[in-house]
């Protein structure tokens, strides 16, 4: 018999945490096991400290107020510590939506359209309360034609704009680089007193066709037509514009496939949009299919039900059930969720998920010619 997701995530070192730390989020988002699975005191820190790291801890709070046996099994200790931790992303996130209100008014007065991206908008939307989703960078989207007035104001407002750098996190860009910077980045990052602000002209990852090959396919997703028809949700009082349900749904697939779904949170976001939302999967899965990406939603389906007892409907699991390769990629995440995945891991991942044989052949050949390229100068 195979195994489920829950025992092949579960399979490592920290296998009783992991359980722990599943059944807490399923208990809030999707279906808890009839027994509930908890653990012992060093069980319970190991599974506070992942849920951290996956950005869950709200989520595990939640839980343990839900569930009389989970908030028995939990030490008096490690609830305070969730608690307190729970009070700090509460101040977090209303300090950002006033933030974003801010950088919405100042985008506006210069006749610029702006649309918030997961962050807040997606915790109004998928969590009862929003507070249960954290929300790290503040993901800002605008048009191309105005990204440079955009930029201004943002800089005008307090803010910094910066890369990543390997050594000191970010480096600092002058207003002068940052046109050549728009033509090869998808954008850039601002920092200041606030969360940073990653302030974007598209909804795809490589604007440079030569990048293309490392995700050889896009989300589909017009930003032109997202900035013209957003949708819009009240947060603490303040309206903030954000995409369409079932665009959000397929962007959030494309986001947590690029990074091989290595992060509990993004699954918890296709578990909690599917509980607290009616979603239109026959538009997500039309929408995938133009660009190649159905097999991508196939994996987070298979992820989020099988991990976190999502819950959707019939037809949209046996689709997912039905695709061997989605199968075996949902399998290969799990596997490397909890353990951390390896290089290899990811490359296998991504050789699964993209649909077609051309897609498959211009990814492994731009991976041999890179490792080429890396021995040739060693």
């Amino acid at each position: 018999m195979a195994r489920s997701l829950i025992d092949i995530a579960a399979s490592g070192a920290d296998g009783q945490s992991v359980r722990t730390l599943l059944t807490c989020v399923a208990k809030v988002l999707g279906r808890a096991p009839s027994k509930l699975v908890v653990g012992d005191d060093a069980s319970w820190a190991r599974a506070l400290q992942l849920a951290v790291f996956h950005g869950v801890s709200s989520i595990v709070y939640q839980g343990v107020i839900l569930s009389k046996e989970l908030s028995a099994s939990c030490p008096p200790a490690m609830r305070e510590w969730l608690r307190l931790q729970q009070a700090v992303v509460e101040l977090s996130i209303a300090a950002q939506v006033n933030e974003l209100d801010r950088i919405r008014a100042a985008f506006s007065a210069k006749g610029v359209e702006s649309l918030t991206v997961k962050g807040v908008t997606l915790g109004a939307l998928a969590y009862s309360p929003p507070h249960l989703r954290r929300s790290g960078d503040m993901d800002v989207l605008v048009r191309k034609s105005q990204y440079r007035t955009a930029a201004a104001e943002l800089i005008a407002l307090g803010y910094e704009p910066v890369v990543p750098d390997p050594v000191i996190e970010y480096a600092a860009v002058s207003t002068d680089e940052i046109e050549g910077l728009i033509e090869t980045k998808t954008g850039l990052t601002f920092v200041g007193n606030q969360s940073p602000v990653d302030l974007h002209w598209t909804l795809d990852d490589f604007p440079d066709p030569s990048r293309r090959s490392w995700f050889p396919f896009s989300s589909g997703l017009d930003p032109e037509a997202a900035l013209m028809a957003p949708a819009v949700v009240e947060f603490q009082s303040v309206e903030l514009k954000t995409l369409q349900l079932e665009d959000l749904v397929l962007y959030l697939c494309f986001h947590g496939a690029k990074h091989s779904w290595s992060r509990l949170t993004w699954i918890a976001d296709i578990a909690a949009l599917s509980q607290k939302q009616t979603i239109n999967w026959g538009v997500v899965y039309k929408k995938a299919v133009s660009t190649g990406s159905d097999r991508l939603v196939n994996v987070a389906v298979l992820l989020a039900v099988g991990l976190l007892g999502a819950k959707v409907p019939k037809d949209v699991l046996q689709k997912a059930l039905d695709d061997l390769p989605a199968r075996l990629a949902s399998r290969l995440a799990a596997k490397t969720l909890f353990a951390g995945p390896k290089a290899m891991h990811t490359h296998v991942f991504r050789a699964l998920a993209f649909r077609g044989a051309e897609a498959k052949k211009t990814y492994l050949t731009a991976l041999v010619a890179k490792r080429i390229t890396r021995r040739s100068r060693s």
